[in-house]
């Protein structure tokens, strides 16, 4: 497993993707891990309220990843913060393509997770933005 230098990668990291910093929304605002529904990307958002009919079994701090809050829309936030949500889902919206992989790489950098070898393969797309990151 590489040496990771924490403080650079997250210096790194927020010089070429800004919304990385953002302290009420993103990979800051919600606990290391998956999508609550889908399980296959980013927690980035969290919905407030109960988890809408049809999300599957989530717990009470559920959060979603950008596919699952897009498809959830604004339905996802409980009666009364439509404008939480429909700003929520704009911010998501314009998120690069590289977002997921730039937000596990942050939960790295900030020690929330530990860092998965297998993540940095070669022909791997987290690996592709580390070692980008390092150059």
């Amino acid at each position: 497993m590489p040496d990771i230098d924490k403080a650079g990668l997250r210096a790194a990291l927020i010089r070429r993707h800004v919304w990385l910093d953002e302290p009420d929304i993103g990979p800051r605002a919600v606990a290391a891990g998956e999508c609550d529904r889908c399980g296959a990307e980013p927690r980035l958002v969290a919905p407030c309220g109960p988890p809408p009919a049809g999300a599957g079994r989530l717990s009470a701090d559920w959060a979603l990843g950008r596919g699952c809050a897009a498809e959830l829309g604004v339905d996802a936030w409980c009666a009364g913060h439509e404008a939480e949500a429909e700003r929520a889902l704009a911010w998501l919206a314009r998120l690069p393509p590289e977002a997921d992989n730039a937000a596990r790489l942050w939960w790295v950098a900030t020690g929330e997770v530990r860092l998965d070898p297998d993540m940095l393969e070669d022909g791997g797309p987290v690996g592709a933005l580390y070692r980008a990151l390092r150059a």
